[in-house]
């Protein structure tokens, strides 16, 4: 069971707020996810993800946003080493 602890916490990271006291202008409702396929303790690069949840400008209703983002590092081509290379 700590064996598998471990590589879920290598390979993720999940924080989020909920806030309900937070002032109309600062939302405090969050969340974060961050998934590293190589692992926290090989590389820095991960795909995130990130939630918000805010007042709607058209409505008196809160909108929900989500945003991706994916480094360069990992959706760039990997250029495999040619065989003949020293």
């Amino acid at each position: 069971m700590g064996q598998a602890l471990a590589a879920l916490d290598d390979h993720f990271e999940l924080s989020g707020s909920l806030d309900s006291d937070a002032s109309p202008s600062d939302p405090k409702k969050t969340l974060r996810f961050r998934f590293y396929p190589n692992g926290k303790s090989k590389s820095n690069d991960h795909i995130a993800a990130e939630g918000w949840v805010g007042p709607s400008p058209d409505s008196h209703q809160d909108e929900f946003h989500f945003r991706f983002t994916i480094p360069k590092s990992l959706t760039e081509p990997q250029i495999a080493p040619s065989e003949n290379v020293l």
